[in-house]
């Protein structure tokens, strides 16, 4: 019996039910195959909303992903370029651009390059100014080289890398993979020893034309229909109060504010989810919920929920934008019990994740929701 098939057999009846339920295509052995042709190709549904709303506001630098982390010790920046190179090579769309053929953009895949690293001689707090421009500067996306580095040299033992990407080409479970593997290559190159790393199953644009042939118009009706009645009589807006007005149109400022819950209420609240056939996110969605109700008393509420949809095993280890939005619905009566509203917050996640192939852009468009330039739709 294997690992997985013995933690499933000490699951209640309705937990591995619900397990095989979500693991979906995994159990059906559902597998995308490799493209046959190395030219230009459709982008994905997640794409093709990052690629509408670069249109939309072009220059605007909401959805670069940047990260930088601070390296202690000696550095070998050779072997650091040929890490980054080695990236290029193993992700495609990393080096992917998305112009324009007959009026419509495509995935097209450039050739594997030298990645530009330049290395600065700067104090930390100039090094913050110029990662901070590099954060914002502006992708083209029909032109530029997605994946951006800088190195900042405050002395021979420490550096600060600088690494910035466009949404189109990553999402936030990539970054991870980008910088587990990057600690891979590295520390291999510092030995004069090969990649360790096994090649990817398949690129980006394998999955993209996968995912054009399952998103079929009958697929995609039938998953209409469920978001249409799910979502039908929502309320417009979430009536929180605040401490000033409203911006006319919504804006990209914002700011996150962390709150550091202690262990022993987590492990409660993750002890009743269990009892309860829950998750440990169920149960502190219900909670969000619950908090938002009190504050607006309005009990029909539908909160955005990004979503990692990759359920194949060969898309756990690829760089690529596979997220997608779930605008989870539920009406939690007058004073409900947490219980209950841990309930009928399981049912709607459930139920989302079962139809959670519904580009949340296409939704948007085929409701048709009444627009408020100050708002969000649907959440």
């Amino acid at each position: 019996m294997s690992d997985l098939e013995q933690r499933l057999a000490k699951l209640s009846p309705e937990k591995r039910a619900l397990l095989e339920k979500r693991m979906g295509a995994r159990s059906r052995g559902v597998v995308i195959p490799r493209r046959q042709t190395s030219g230009p190709c459709a982008l994905s549904a997640s794409q093709w909303r990052l690629w509408f709303l670069d249109q939309l506001e072009p220059g605007n630098p909401a959805y670069n992903v940047y990260r930088a982390v601070r390296i202690l010790g000696p550095l070998d920046v050779a072997a650091l370029r040929r890490s980054l190179r080695e990236l290029l090579r193993r992700h495609e769309v990393l080096r992917t651009t998305y112009p324009l053929i007959d009026g419509r953009p495509v995935q097209r895949v450039g050739a594997v390059v030298d990645i530009d690293l330049p290395v600065g001689d700067v104090s930390a707090a100039r090094a913050k100014e110029l990662a901070t421009a590099q954060a914002m500067a502006p992708f083209r996306l029909d032109k530029d080289l997605l994946l951006r580095t800088s190195l900042y040299r405050f002395s021979t033992q420490e550096h600060l890398l600088a690494l910035s990407t466009h949404h189109i080409a990553v999402d936030g479970w990539s970054v991870g993979i980008l910088f587990r593997e990057l600690v891979v290559l590295y520390e291999a190159f510092c030995r004069g020893t090969d990649s360790p790393l096994s090649e990817p199953p398949i690129q980006f644009a394998d999955y993209a034309l996968w995912e054009d042939g399952v998103l079929t118009p009958a697929y995609r009706a039938r998953l209409l229909e469920y978001w249409r009645q799910k979502l039908e009589g929502m309320p417009a807006a979430l009536e929180l109060p605040a401490d000033k007005p409203r911006p006319a149109v919504l804006g990209s400022r914002g700011a996150r504010y962390f709150l550091h819950i202690p262990g022993a209420p987590i492990a409660a609240l993750a002890a009743l989810a269990q009892r309860e056939n829950a998750t440990l996110f169920m149960a502190l969605l219900a909670a969000f919920k619950m908090l938002l109700a009190a504050y607006t008393g309005q009990q029909d509420i539908a909160v955005g929920s990004p979503l990692a949809c990759r359920e194949l095993p060969e898309l756990e280890g690829l760089i690529g934008c596979f997220s997608n939005t779930l605008a989870l619905r539920t009406v939690l009566g007058c004073d409900p019990s947490f219980r209950n509203a841990l309930a009928g917050v399981r049912a709607t996640v459930l139920e989302g994740l079962a139809h959670e192939l519904m580009p949340f852009d296409k939704l948007v468009q085929a409701l048709n929701p009444p627009r408020d330039p100050g708002r969000l739709p649907l959440r």
